[in-house]
């Protein structure tokens, strides 16, 4: 599962990359120099780990679920500390949700009182 994963993540920024390319967008190269197939679906597994990690708010297992896929003992690093950002982007985003919620519903409650 986790080589199909690689290697779909890898294709898919390949063409991505290629398609950017064609477009008429500057070098890449330039911007991402030493980025190759095996670092694209590395960065595309600690993506996996931070979104994993944001949704269940489990960054440790998030961690180690990914770590167990790739092996990559380079990826430990990064892979911490994606996956504990990934909690605390969703915790503010959840409260700013919440925030605009509470706000909307008092709003209306104004308005229902005004009517009556």
């Amino acid at each position: 599962l986790g080589v199909a994963f690689h290697g779909a993540a890898a294709s898919g920024l390949d063409a991505a990359i290629g398609e950017l390319q064609q477009l008429g967008a500057a070098d890449l190269a330039t911007y991402l120099p030493h980025l190759s197939a095996a670092d694209r679906s590395s960065f595309a597994s600690i993506g996996a780990a931070a979104t994993l990690a944001a949704v269940f708010r489990a960054p440790l297992t998030a961690s180690l679920l990914i770590f167990e896929l790739t092996r990559g003992y380079e990826l430990v690093l990064p892979l911490l500390a994606a996956a504990g950002t990934g909690p605390l982007v969703a915790i503010t985003f959840a409260a700013a949700a919440k925030r605009s919620s509470a706000e909307a519903a008092a709003r209306r409650g104004e308005a229902d009182a005004g009517r009556a």
